[in-house]
């Protein structure tokens, strides 16, 4: 029955991340469609404001009030539960409060000085109004998580982005023709009511919860603030510091773009290909891999703590080996399809040549996701973050100093130089610390040659079979489909997948369910 659970659990989680990854794609093209990219590049920049924001707000609460709750009720002490929350929740709105100040004062200077764009302003002073209901929605879908409700943690996160959809199309609707910055605003106010309605929805959920549970409220120790600062502090701490050079980072970009010589329209459209249309398509099919990625860390933790290093091995290379393949996959459609694909969600034949650019990047970005996972098990978190910072400060220095020479160009190189950095420098520390050894020629050489070889099969196939057939969405998604059906018939033709890994990834399941 437990196996039962987790597993409903994690089909849960799965299809929410993938339907929030098609929403997201979905809102993208709506605003490709109203505000055209030099729109979209100015809500990526607003949008990386509200990220940094947000982490500032609301950082390590979801965990802290996750592992206190799961404490409480494991202890035999859940009347502490409505105190953790109170406190807790207490703590984040005081917290983006001030936040939420220093946003609203410095919201002329970010926008002109930072963003390049006055037209940020307003929107950058409406986002602050969300910051207090993220930080306490985030309290309250750790509290789900801790209680091993995940599903209510899911519906929260699904119902505000219906929501933002919902609001968006309607706001966005009235606000494009008045121009960017009044579009710019209706978006981000859109996301304000989400982040309040989601609120809503999860303290509605909260109290149902608790209006169920027999213990009544007890008084919690009187130091449980401080212990929710000192498990969120250094959380907080990590996250701000990751958000804020991935802040920097997008800040740096269209300023580089204007200093190749570029006018301030050219540029945000460059920036709003490449981070609105490109990036959300390439990382898609990433979704599947959080899941995973959630399974693989007590997993590998447990064979670590166990001492069994031949299990550390087994667990490892399925892993390496299922997200190879499936990123070979996802890598091969990009570059075959690239135009297609981009076509049908925004119209727009500019971002697909940019996607097939970065096709070859996908298998490194979708492993370095897993390894870093892999990597935290074994206790090597550190190292990740040493390697991620180490990475995020690569970057910057890329865009400062030849953003400004070569312009886009510059960035995608910037791209492939960084991700080998990192992929190779984490890949290179599992191998040390778990003794895993990478089979090339069935991880990686066969699953690209069938990969590649399923995609141009799939293409050449609908060209000659269906010549006149209209309808971009249709086509493509039937062409993925395809290549995905023939490459799992190569693979299983070549030797590289049998009964032994789909019985492995069985038992993965109900190892993981029996040990919740």
């Amino acid at each position: 029955m437990r196996n039962r659970s987790f597993l409903i659990n994690f089909i849960i989680l799965t299809a929410t991340a993938l339907l929030l990854r098609v929403i997201g794609i979905y809102v993208s093209a709506l605003l490709s469609r109203h505000i055209g990219a030099e729109g979209l590049g100015l809500y990526q920049l607003i949008f990386s404001v509200y990220i940094f924001a947000s982490a500032l707000s609301s950082s390590g609460f979801s965990q802290a009030v996750s592992r206190m709750a799961a404490e409480a009720v494991e202890s035999g002490r859940p009347g502490h539960l409505p105190a953790i929350v109170r406190q807790s929740s207490a703590l984040g709105v005081a917290i983006s409060a001030v936040v939420a100040a220093a946003l609203i004062a410095s919201s002329e200077p970010i926008a002109a000085r930072f963003l390049g764009d006055g037209r940020a302003a307003q929107p950058l002073r409406i986002m602050a109004a969300s910051l207090p209901f993220v930080a306490v929605s985030a309290c309250l879908r750790g509290y789900f998580v801790g209680l091993r409700q995940a599903s209510k943690s899911a519906g929260s996160s699904l119902f505000e982005q219906l929501f933002r959809l919902a609001v968006t199309i309607v706001l966005l609707r009235a606000a494009a023709p008045h121009g960017i910055g009044r579009a710019c605003s209706a978006v981000v106010l859109a996301s304000t009511l989400a982040e309040a309605a989601s609120f809503l929805f999860a303290y509605a959920l909260y109290r149902r919860d608790r209006k169920k549970r027999r213990a009544p409220p007890s008084p919690a120790p009187g130091r449980i603030l401080g212990r929710i600062a000192a498990i969120a502090l250094p959380m907080a701490t990590s996250a701000t510091l990751r958000t804020g050079l991935r802040t920097a980072e997008s800040l740096l970009i269209p300023a580089g773009l204007r200093r190749s010589g570029l006018d301030a329209g050219t540029a945000l459209t460059q920036y709003g290909v490449l981070g609105g249309m490109v990036m959300p398509v390439l990382f898609f099919p990433a979704s599947l891999l959080m899941a995973i990625s959630m399974l693989i860390v007590p997993e590998v933790a447990r064979a670590a703590a166990a001492g069994s290093r031949r299990r550390v091995v087994a667990i490892a290379s399925r892993a390496v080996q299922m997200t190879l393949m499936m990123s070979l996959l996802a890598a091969a459609v990009f570059a075959v399809f690239s135009e297609e694909l981009t076509v049908a969600l925004y119209g727009n034949r500019a971002a697909g040549r940019v996607l097939r650019m970065l096709a070859p990047l996908v298998p490194l970005l979708y492993l370095d996701h897993v390894v870093d996972a892999m990597l935290t098990g074994l206790n090597e978190q550190m190292k990740t973050l040493q390697y991620n910072t180490a990475d995020s400060a690569l970057r910057l220095a890329m865009i400062v100093t030849l953003t400004p020479l070569w312009g886009m160009n510059a960035y995608i190189a910037t791209l492939f130089v960084s991700t080998i950095f990192n992929a190779g420098l984490s890949i290179r520390r599992l191998l040390r610390v778990s003794g895993l050894t990478i089979r090339a020629a069935d991880w990686v050489i066969k699953p690209m040659l069938a990969a590649l070889l399923s995609a141009v099969l799939a293409s050449l196939f609908f060209r000659m079979a269906f010549p006149g057939l209209t309808g971009p969405g249709a086509i493509v998604a039937a062409q993925t489909a395809l290549t995905a059906l023939l490459y799992t018939g190569l693979l299983a033709v070549s030797g590289c997948i049998g009964r032994a890994d789909i019985a492995w990834m069985a038992g993965f399941f109900k190892r993981a369910g029996a040990d919740r």
